[in-house]
C-alpha cells in the first residue's frame, strides 16, 4: 500500500484540538481522510513531547559534527590551492571514521566555498623579465604618435 503524504502541521494541531474537545477519533479520521490510528498517534505524540511537529532525528545522521566542519573549512581558508584529495587525506589521518571526498565537497559548499580553477600565471624567465624592463625603459619617454 503506498504511503500517503504527511499531514500539515496546522492539520495536526487541529486534530489534537478536536480530540481534546471530545470529538471521537473515528469522526476526526473521516473528516481529515486519515486512519483512526493516526489520530491516536498524534495525540499520544503531543502528550509525550508537547509538540505536533516532526521530531529531530529523521533521516541519515551526519558523519561530521560542527567541529569537523570547521576544521575542513579552516584548512581551505589557510590553503586555498590544495586539492580535495590532499585535504581529505589530512583530515582522515586523525579520524577513526573516514570521510569521503563527496562529504568534504558538500561541507565546503554548505559553508559558501565555491569550486574554481586557479588562473595560470604566464611563466616569465629572468631573461624575458630583463627584456621587458629594457623595452619599457626605452619607450617610456616617447609620445603616443611615434
Amino acid at each position: 500500500m503506498p504511503k500517503k503524504a504527511e499531514l500539515k502541521i496546522e492539520t495536526r494541531a487541529t486534530i489534537i484540538a478536536e480530540f481534546n474537545c471530545g470529538v471521537s477519533a473515528s469522526e476526526i479520521a473521516k473528516k481529515y481522510n486519515c486512519d483512526r490510528r493516526t489520530v491516536y498517534y498524534l495525540v499520544d505524540k503531543y502528550k509525550n513531547h508537547h509538540n505536533c511537529e516532526n521530531l529531530p532525528g529523521r533521516g541519515r545522521k551526519r558523519v561530521t559534527n560542527k567541529k569537523d566542519d570547521t576544521l575542513i573549512c579552516r584548512s581551505f581558508k589557510i590553503y586555498p590551492r590544495q586539492t580535495f584529495k590532499s585535504a581529505l587525506s589530512n583530515f582522515n589521518d586523525n579520524r577513526e571514521n573516514k570521510v569521503s571526498m563527496t562529504t568534504v565537497r558538500r561541507r565546503l559548499k554548505e559553508n559558501g566555498f565555491k569550486s574554481y580553477v586557479i588562473r595560470k600565471q604566464p611563466y616569465i624567465t629572468p631573461k624575458n623579465r630583463e627584456a621587458r624592463l629594457q623595452f619599457a625603459l626605452e619607450y617610456k619617454d616617447k609620445s603616443l604618435e611615434y
